[in-house]
């Protein structure tokens, strides 16, 4: 009798679209993976589109590349105003040219607010590094609340399962996790 081997298997590539429910992007492509890690069969595989992640720090180093740039601007048509024109010792008193410092930091506050502000609205999971009695804590946290004129943050601590509110002043860090 003739022996029956077995016959060798191949590899095969499909390109396949999925559509995938979620309630984000991160959630939707986490279940794919999932989906097709849980099979011996997909011995491989490379995920060309669809994802959706670093948005925010994208969106933040857009907003400190735009800041920068308002910055240094403001600062070359201030630089090309004094040129032009000799600031009178009288008229300036002791505290000087005022509109490049804090317009400044008005343009880093601005958009400091408007990336948290971003935050609280996609209820996203962040990491403050807060510095608060001398000490510098790591906090995983979703934002709750920014306000603005008082320059306080209400953030709730998702391993703690409890709210503390910051001044904006003892806030060193914020990054998306």
């Amino acid at each position: 009798m003739d022996k029956v081997t077995p016959k060798e298997e191949s590899s095969y590539l499909f390109n396949v679209d999925v559509l995938v429910k979620g309630n984000s992007n991160a959630v939707a492509l986490q279940s794919l993976l999932e989906v097709l890690n849980s099979f011996e069969r997909v011995a491989d595989y490379r995920v060309v589109s669809g994802i959706e992640l670093g948005m925010l720090i994208e969106t933040a180093l857009e907003m400190k590349k735009k800041a920068l740039s308002e910055h240094a601007n403001t600062s070359l048509a201030q630089g090309q105003k004094n040129k032009l024109k000799k600031p009178d010792a009288s008229k300036t008193g002791p505290k000087g040219n005022a509109s490049s410092p804090g317009q400044s930091a008005g343009n880093q506050a601005s958009s400091m607010h408007v990336l948290i502000n971003d935050y609280i609205k996609k209820n996203s999971l962040v990491r403050l590094v807060v510095n608060r009695y001398g000490g510098q804590r790591s906090i995983p946290c979703r934002i709750i609340n920014n306000d603005q004129d008082s320059g306080m943050l209400s953030v709730y601590h998702v391993d703690e399962k409890q709210v503390y509110t910051f001044k904006i002043n003892e806030i060193d860090e914020i990054y998306p996790t």
